[in-house]
Protein backbone atom coordinates (compact mmCIF):
# COMPACT_ATOMS: atom_id res chain seq x y z
CA UNK A 1 0.00 0.00 0.00
CA UNK A 2 1.49 3.42 -1.02
CA UNK A 3 1.98 6.50 1.82
CA UNK A 4 -1.39 8.08 0.31
CA UNK A 5 -3.69 4.66 0.05
CA UNK A 6 -2.08 4.32 3.78
CA UNK A 7 -3.48 7.49 5.06
CA UNK A 8 -6.86 7.74 3.04
CA UNK A 9 -7.37 4.77 4.99
CA UNK A 10 -6.41 5.57 8.05
CA UNK A 11 -8.69 8.31 8.19
CA UNK A 12 -11.23 6.45 6.95
CA UNK A 13 -10.93 4.21 10.00
CA UNK A 14 -10.92 6.97 12.15
CA UNK A 15 -14.10 8.00 10.43
CA UNK A 16 -15.22 4.46 10.75
CA UNK A 17 -14.87 4.25 14.44
CA UNK A 18 -16.55 7.78 15.18
CA UNK A 19 -19.54 6.40 12.93
CA UNK A 20 -19.96 3.43 14.84
CA UNK A 21 -19.72 4.76 17.99
CA UNK A 22 -22.90 7.04 16.73
CA UNK A 23 -24.93 4.62 15.49
CA UNK A 24 -24.85 2.57 19.03
CA UNK A 25 -25.25 5.92 20.98
CA UNK A 26 -28.40 6.61 22.84
CA UNK A 27 -29.55 9.71 20.96
CA UNK A 28 -28.80 8.10 16.95
CA UNK A 29 -31.43 9.81 14.99
CA UNK A 30 -32.70 8.40 11.27
CA UNK A 31 -30.41 11.23 9.74
CA UNK A 32 -26.86 9.89 12.05
CA UNK A 33 -28.77 6.47 9.86
CA UNK A 34 -28.83 8.23 6.44
CA UNK A 35 -25.78 9.90 6.40
CA UNK A 36 -23.89 6.44 7.96
CA UNK A 37 -25.81 5.14 4.65
CA UNK A 38 -24.35 7.75 2.73
CA UNK A 39 -20.96 7.68 3.72
CA UNK A 40 -20.52 3.65 3.44
CA UNK A 41 -21.73 3.86 -0.30
CA UNK A 42 -19.24 6.47 -1.04
CA UNK A 43 -16.41 4.45 -1.55
CA UNK A 44 -14.70 0.82 -1.01
CA UNK A 45 -12.02 2.23 0.98
CA UNK A 46 -14.75 3.40 3.78
CA UNK A 47 -16.54 0.33 3.61
CA UNK A 48 -13.70 -1.34 4.05
CA UNK A 49 -12.18 0.54 7.52
CA UNK A 50 -15.77 0.01 8.40
CA UNK A 51 -15.89 -3.85 8.39
CA UNK A 52 -11.63 -3.80 10.32
CA UNK A 53 -13.52 -1.25 13.07
CA UNK A 54 -16.56 -3.28 13.65
CA UNK A 55 -13.70 -6.53 14.38
CA UNK A 56 -12.40 -4.28 17.16
CA UNK A 57 -15.57 -3.19 18.43
CA UNK A 58 -16.47 -6.51 19.06
CA UNK A 59 -13.84 -6.86 21.65
CA UNK A 60 -15.19 -3.88 23.67
CA UNK A 61 -18.52 -5.79 23.88
CA UNK A 62 -20.06 -3.63 21.29
CA UNK A 63 -22.03 -6.12 18.53
CA UNK A 64 -21.76 -4.72 14.99
CA UNK A 65 -23.16 -7.16 13.12
CA UNK A 66 -26.61 -5.76 12.71
CA UNK A 67 -24.76 -3.25 9.91
CA UNK A 68 -23.34 -5.88 8.38
CA UNK A 69 -26.58 -5.95 6.06
CA UNK A 70 -26.23 -2.61 4.88
CA UNK A 71 -22.30 -3.03 4.29
CA UNK A 72 -23.18 -5.80 1.62
CA UNK A 73 -26.05 -3.26 -0.07
CA UNK A 74 -23.53 -0.49 0.02
CA UNK A 75 -20.81 -2.84 -1.57
CA UNK A 76 -23.15 -4.86 -4.36
CA UNK A 77 -24.33 -1.00 -5.51
CA UNK A 78 -21.34 0.45 -5.40
CA UNK A 79 -20.92 -0.12 -9.13
CA UNK A 80 -24.02 1.81 -9.77
CA UNK A 81 -24.15 4.66 -7.98
CA UNK A 82 -22.47 7.78 -8.97
CA UNK A 83 -21.46 9.86 -5.89
CA UNK A 84 -20.56 13.66 -6.22
CA UNK A 85 -18.47 15.99 -8.78
CA UNK A 86 -15.95 14.35 -11.29
CA UNK A 87 -14.28 17.43 -10.52
CA UNK A 88 -14.38 17.27 -6.53
CA UNK A 89 -11.35 16.65 -4.79
CA UNK A 90 -13.11 15.71 -1.40
CA UNK A 91 -16.77 14.88 -0.26
CA UNK A 92 -18.34 15.65 2.53
CA UNK A 93 -21.86 13.79 1.57
CA UNK A 94 -23.66 11.96 -1.00
CA UNK A 95 -27.24 11.08 -2.17
CA UNK A 96 -29.56 10.18 0.41
CA UNK A 97 -30.74 6.65 0.78
CA UNK A 98 -33.41 5.04 3.21
CA UNK A 99 -32.68 5.30 6.72
CA UNK A 100 -31.53 1.97 8.57
CA UNK A 101 -33.07 0.14 11.34
CA UNK A 102 -32.35 1.36 14.81
CA UNK A 103 -29.71 -0.01 16.85
CA UNK A 104 -30.10 -2.07 19.99
CA UNK A 105 -29.28 0.25 23.06
CA UNK A 106 -25.20 -0.33 24.41
CA UNK A 107 -24.04 1.14 27.28
CA UNK A 108 -22.13 4.35 26.63
CA UNK A 109 -19.13 2.65 28.50
CA UNK A 110 -19.22 -0.02 26.32
CA UNK A 111 -19.33 2.49 23.46
CA UNK A 112 -16.55 4.78 24.58
CA UNK A 113 -14.34 1.37 25.36
CA UNK A 114 -14.13 0.88 21.57
CA UNK A 115 -14.10 4.26 20.82
CA UNK A 116 -10.71 4.40 23.07
CA UNK A 117 -9.18 1.54 21.47
CA UNK A 118 -9.03 2.73 18.26
CA UNK A 119 -8.23 5.85 19.25
CA UNK A 120 -5.03 4.33 20.68
CA UNK A 121 -4.42 2.58 17.16
CA UNK A 122 -5.30 5.61 15.01
CA UNK A 123 -4.40 8.82 16.79
CA UNK A 124 -7.64 10.79 18.34
CA UNK A 125 -6.98 13.97 16.48
CA UNK A 126 -8.11 12.47 13.05
CA UNK A 127 -11.70 12.33 15.30
CA UNK A 128 -12.08 15.38 15.65
CA UNK A 129 -11.61 16.37 11.74
CA UNK A 130 -13.60 13.04 10.63
CA UNK A 131 -16.86 13.95 12.77
CA UNK A 132 -16.75 17.75 12.44
CA UNK A 133 -16.77 17.41 8.57
CA UNK A 134 -13.87 19.89 8.74
CA UNK A 135 -11.68 20.53 5.30
CA UNK A 136 -8.56 22.31 4.69
CA UNK A 137 -6.48 23.44 1.97
CA UNK A 138 -2.71 23.82 2.75
CA UNK A 139 -0.08 26.59 0.74
CA UNK A 140 -0.58 26.39 -2.88
CA UNK A 141 -3.34 24.18 -2.85
CA UNK A 142 -7.24 24.58 -3.68
CA UNK A 143 -10.38 22.41 -3.79
CA UNK A 144 -13.98 22.34 -5.29
CA UNK A 145 -16.08 20.32 -3.86
CA UNK A 146 -20.11 19.24 -3.87
CA UNK A 147 -21.22 19.42 0.12
CA UNK A 148 -25.21 18.88 1.37
CA UNK A 149 -28.16 20.81 0.92
CA UNK A 150 -27.41 21.35 -3.17
CA UNK A 151 -24.35 23.90 -3.26
CA UNK A 152 -21.31 23.79 -4.52
CA UNK A 153 -17.59 24.91 -2.53
CA UNK A 154 -14.59 26.15 -4.27
CA UNK A 155 -12.00 26.86 -1.64
CA UNK A 156 -8.86 29.33 -1.96
CA UNK A 157 -5.50 27.85 -0.39
CA UNK A 158 -4.87 28.44 3.30
CA UNK A 159 -8.82 27.92 3.81
CA UNK A 160 -10.49 25.72 6.38
CA UNK A 161 -14.07 25.29 6.31
CA UNK A 162 -16.14 22.92 8.78
CA UNK A 163 -19.98 21.75 7.74
CA UNK A 164 -21.86 19.96 10.68
CA UNK A 165 -23.61 16.57 9.03
CA UNK A 166 -26.94 17.52 10.20
CA UNK A 167 -27.15 21.19 9.09
CA UNK A 168 -26.81 20.44 5.19
CA UNK A 169 -27.67 23.93 4.60
CA UNK A 170 -24.83 25.82 7.23
CA UNK A 171 -21.18 26.02 6.39
CA UNK A 172 -18.65 27.49 8.52
CA UNK A 173 -15.70 29.60 7.36
CA UNK A 174 -13.38 29.44 9.75
CA UNK A 175 -10.10 31.24 7.94
CA UNK A 176 -9.65 31.85 4.25
CA UNK A 177 -11.57 32.21 0.98
CA UNK A 178 -14.61 30.24 -0.84
CA UNK A 179 -17.04 30.76 -3.24
CA UNK A 180 -19.99 29.16 -3.14
CA UNK A 181 -22.69 28.43 -5.57
CA UNK A 182 -25.94 27.15 -5.21
CA UNK A 183 -27.73 24.82 -7.20
CA UNK A 184 -30.98 24.81 -6.63
CA UNK A 185 -33.86 27.78 -6.37
CA UNK A 186 -36.19 26.06 -4.13
CA UNK A 187 -36.27 29.58 -1.99
CA UNK A 188 -34.30 27.66 1.45
CA UNK A 189 -31.75 29.68 2.57
CA UNK A 190 -27.92 29.04 2.83
CA UNK A 191 -25.94 30.32 5.70
CA UNK A 192 -22.25 30.48 5.70
CA UNK A 193 -20.66 31.65 9.33
CA UNK A 194 -18.02 32.69 10.23
CA UNK A 195 -16.17 33.52 14.16
CA UNK A 196 -18.06 37.04 14.10
CA UNK A 197 -20.14 37.31 10.98
CA UNK A 198 -23.61 35.25 9.32
CA UNK A 199 -24.33 35.48 5.53
CA UNK A 200 -27.10 33.85 4.59
CA UNK A 201 -28.97 33.61 1.38
CA UNK A 202 -31.02 31.46 -1.13
CA UNK A 203 -30.07 30.89 -4.87
CA UNK A 204 -26.72 32.88 -4.90
CA UNK A 205 -22.77 32.55 -6.08
CA UNK A 206 -20.82 34.60 -3.75
CA UNK A 207 -16.94 35.18 -2.82
CA UNK A 208 -16.88 35.26 0.51
CA UNK A 209 -13.07 36.14 2.39
CA UNK A 210 -12.43 36.16 6.35
CA UNK A 211 -8.89 36.88 6.87
CA UNK A 212 -7.29 38.47 10.18
CA UNK A 213 -10.87 39.29 11.70
CA UNK A 214 -12.00 40.72 8.09
CA UNK A 215 -14.76 40.09 6.11
CA UNK A 216 -15.08 40.35 2.35
CA UNK A 217 -18.25 39.49 0.80
CA UNK A 218 -18.95 40.07 -3.01
CA UNK A 219 -22.28 39.03 -4.99
CA UNK A 220 -22.13 37.52 -8.32
CA UNK A 221 -25.94 36.34 -8.52
CA UNK A 222 -28.56 36.49 -5.88
CA UNK A 223 -28.88 38.39 -2.63
CA UNK A 224 -27.55 37.70 0.91
CA UNK A 225 -28.21 39.50 4.30
CA UNK A 226 -24.48 39.98 6.53
CA UNK A 227 -25.41 39.92 9.72
CA UNK A 228 -23.14 40.54 12.85
CA UNK A 229 -23.94 40.56 16.63
CA UNK A 230 -24.61 44.64 18.00
CA UNK A 231 -24.68 45.83 14.24
CA UNK A 232 -28.05 46.39 11.88
CA UNK A 233 -27.86 43.93 8.93
CA UNK A 234 -26.28 44.94 5.99
CA UNK A 235 -28.10 43.59 2.63
CA UNK A 236 -26.32 42.80 -0.53
CA UNK A 237 -27.68 42.29 -3.97
CA UNK A 238 -26.39 40.85 -7.36
CA UNK A 239 -22.46 43.08 -8.53
CA UNK A 240 -22.67 44.52 -4.55
CA UNK A 241 -19.41 43.51 -2.19
CA UNK A 242 -19.14 44.18 1.02
CA UNK A 243 -15.30 45.55 1.46
CA UNK A 244 -13.14 44.83 4.41
CA UNK A 245 -13.80 48.47 5.81
CA UNK A 246 -17.43 47.83 6.22
CA UNK A 247 -18.77 49.68 2.81
CA UNK A 248 -20.70 48.20 -0.02
CA UNK A 249 -19.41 49.34 -3.45
CA UNK A 250 -19.88 48.17 -6.91
CA UNK A 251 -16.10 47.10 -8.16
CA UNK A 252 -15.81 45.00 -11.09
CA UNK A 253 -16.20 41.49 -10.58
CA UNK A 254 -12.94 40.39 -13.23
CA UNK A 255 -10.52 40.62 -10.54
CA UNK A 256 -12.07 39.25 -7.54
CA UNK A 257 -12.80 35.81 -8.98
CA UNK A 258 -9.64 35.48 -11.21
CA UNK A 259 -8.71 33.34 -8.19
CA UNK A 260 -11.74 30.56 -9.45
CA UNK A 261 -9.52 29.92 -12.32
CA UNK A 262 -6.35 29.73 -11.32
CA UNK A 263 -5.36 33.38 -12.06
CA UNK A 264 -4.62 36.92 -10.54
CA UNK A 265 -5.18 39.98 -11.33
CA UNK A 266 -3.42 43.50 -10.21
CA UNK A 267 -4.95 46.45 -10.91
CA UNK A 268 -2.41 49.36 -9.92
CA UNK A 269 -1.19 46.81 -6.84
CA UNK A 270 2.11 47.56 -4.98
CA UNK A 271 4.85 44.28 -5.81
CA UNK A 272 4.47 43.75 -2.05
CA UNK A 273 0.82 43.09 -1.76
CA UNK A 274 1.38 41.37 -5.50
CA UNK A 275 4.21 38.85 -4.30
CA UNK A 276 2.48 38.63 -1.23
CA UNK A 277 -0.54 37.23 -2.80
CA UNK A 278 1.67 35.19 -5.20
CA UNK A 279 3.39 33.43 -2.32
CA UNK A 280 0.51 32.01 -1.09
CA UNK A 281 0.09 29.79 -4.36
CA UNK A 282 3.95 28.62 -4.83
CA UNK A 283 6.44 27.21 -2.54
CA UNK A 284 9.37 29.59 -4.72
CA UNK A 285 8.64 32.96 -2.20
CA UNK A 286 9.09 35.97 -3.82
CA UNK A 287 10.95 38.91 -1.22
CA UNK A 288 11.44 42.24 -2.99
CA UNK A 289 13.45 45.12 -1.23
CA UNK A 290 11.46 47.84 0.11
CA UNK A 291 12.02 50.24 -2.70
CA UNK A 292 11.07 47.27 -5.44
CA UNK A 293 7.91 46.81 -3.35
CA UNK A 294 7.05 50.30 -3.73
CA UNK A 295 6.70 49.98 -6.99
CA UNK A 296 3.09 49.31 -9.12
CA UNK A 297 2.33 46.27 -10.85
CA UNK A 298 -0.79 45.78 -13.24
CA UNK A 299 -1.83 42.24 -15.10
CA UNK A 300 -2.95 38.86 -15.20
CA UNK A 301 -0.56 36.52 -13.81
CA UNK A 302 -1.12 32.74 -13.41
CA UNK A 303 -0.53 31.01 -10.21
CA UNK A 304 2.26 28.86 -9.19
CA UNK A 305 4.07 30.43 -11.65
CA UNK A 306 6.57 32.90 -9.40
CA UNK A 307 9.48 31.93 -11.09
CA UNK A 308 8.48 33.23 -14.73
CA UNK A 309 6.71 36.42 -12.55
CA UNK A 310 10.35 37.34 -11.23
CA UNK A 311 11.91 37.09 -14.25
CA UNK A 312 8.83 39.55 -16.01
CA UNK A 313 8.98 41.23 -13.32
CA UNK A 314 13.01 42.25 -13.75
CA UNK A 315 12.18 42.26 -17.37
CA UNK A 316 9.71 45.53 -17.09
CA UNK A 317 10.86 47.12 -13.56
CA UNK A 318 14.52 46.96 -14.01
CA UNK A 319 14.91 44.91 -10.89
CA UNK A 320 17.93 42.00 -9.96
CA UNK A 321 16.41 39.04 -9.41
CA UNK A 322 18.32 36.44 -6.81
CA UNK A 323 17.59 32.82 -6.26
CA UNK A 324 18.63 32.11 -2.80
CA UNK A 325 16.79 28.34 -1.49
CA UNK A 326 13.41 28.50 -2.00
CA UNK A 327 13.47 32.24 -2.28
CA UNK A 328 13.57 35.03 -5.50
CA UNK A 329 15.22 38.13 -3.86
CA UNK A 330 14.02 41.19 -6.46
CA UNK A 331 16.38 44.00 -5.67
CA UNK A 332 16.63 47.88 -7.58
CA UNK A 333 19.63 47.76 -9.86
Amino acid sequence: MTAAANLEFRQAMEAAAIWLARLHADDCSDQDRTAFSQWLAQDETHRRAFNSVSTAYEVAGVKAGRWQDELQRATAQADTQLWGDAQSQAHISTPAQAALPRPARVSRRKVLAGAAMLAAGTGAAGWQVAYAGTVTTGLAERKSLRLNGGYTVQMDAETTIRQPWMRSRRLELQKGRISLQTLSDDGQLFTVTTPDYEITGAAMDVDVCFTSSRLTVSVLHGNVRISQPGSNPVLLHEGERLNPQGIVDRPAMGPIIAWRNGQLIFQNSSLTEACAELNRYDSIRLVPDAKAGAMRVSGTFLMGQNKQFAKAMGELLNLETKAEGQSIYMITS
